[in-house]
């Protein structure tokens, strides 16, 4: 790979990584054997990450806990006014364009993800696989173009599966093609605990399906605009789903025929769920459980 002006600097007695017109081209990755796989194995407390350009990343055979950043982050991280584009197959999970695990407080604001990300497991997602802790926001950052096809669980725009205590996305647009077998959505595949906060955000709903082959004794079920599965409380606010693209409006775009609970914002929601001014342009279909917002409300 290449690497052009790199500048290190030291502030308060922490090590910290700070970039200007940062590029690193054709970032490869080949093996069987690896877990943490990334620029970076794992991000720390004190970690900054910013002005950086990833095309051409190629990352082939990995396992778990990928990602075109890091493989994890743990602790106060902040990744800023990044972008990355190429290609992440991996045969575990915890799969992401840029940070597979995300433990703690992690912020990623003003970024960018496109490209083909594919996981053998569950937890995929265009910014982050699997995301625990304390906190994380995705502020004024963008999945263009991203496409994810595996027969696999929690699959989402931006996060696989967020079971943070608090997640904000704000003034975000999301472009995903996705493809999975349950729990699919396109922002999050499912929302576990907490409380998180959606606003101002767009999703250009290409496909968003869960029609490929489920584990044995389950079904093809949730899909959702923004989000597959939400067992936390879930404010949507100011948010538009639409459908961009020029293909006819008799394909599938959210949902399919063989898909339960299936609807343009969430295909369901189990504890908490607010929608505020926010707005479904896109078609919606499914098998039972069908709405034009939700497919099936429990709760609040």
């Amino acid at each position: 790979y290449k690497i052009n002006k790199v500048i290190l600097l030291e502030k308060r007695q922490k090590k910290r990584t700070d970039v200007l017109d940062f590029t690193i081209s054709n970032f490869k990755y080949n093996s069987s054997s690896g877990e943490f796989i990334g620029l970076f194995k794992k991000l720390s407390d004190g970690a900054v990450i910013r002005n950086l350009k990833m095309p051409y990343v190629d990352i082939s055979n990995a396992k778990n806990m990928v990602g075109a950043i890091a493989g994890s982050s743990s602790g106060h991280v902040l990744i800023e006014s990044i972008e990355v584009s190429g290609n992440i197959r991996a045969s575990g999970y915890q799969v992401a364009g840029l940070v597979g695990s995300a433990s703690g407080f992690l912020k990623i604001s003003n970024s960018t993800v496109s490209g083909n990300i594919s996981c053998g497991d569950d937890l995929c997602g265009g910014f982050i696989g699997y995301a625990m802790g304390e906190s994380i926001e995705i502020l004024n950052s963008r999945v263009n173009a991203m496409y994810v096809e595996s027969d696999v669980e929690f699959v989402g725009g931006f996060i696989g599966m967020s079971s943070v205590q608090s997640c904000t996305i704000e003034g975000c647009y999301s472009s995903p093609t996705l493809n999975g077998s349950r729990i699919i959505g396109g922002l999050i595949g499912q929302i576990s605990g907490g409380v998180t906060n959606i606003k101002e955000t767009q999703v250009d709903a290409n496909i968003i399906n869960a029609s490929n082959s489920p584990g044995s004794g389950s079904v093809n079920e949730y899909c959702g605009g923004i989000v597959g599965l939400n067992a936390g409380v879930l404010n949507v606010s100011e948010c538009e789903v639409f459908h961009s693209s020029d293909a006819q409006y008799d394909q599938d775009i959210i949902g399919s025929a063989n898909v339960n609970k299936v609807g343009g914002i969430a295909g369901a929601s189990h504890v908490e769920l607010y929608i505020d001014g926010s707005v479904v342009k896109s078609p919606v279909s499914g098998k039972d459980m069908v709405g034009g917002m939700v497919g099936l409300a429990e709760g609040v």
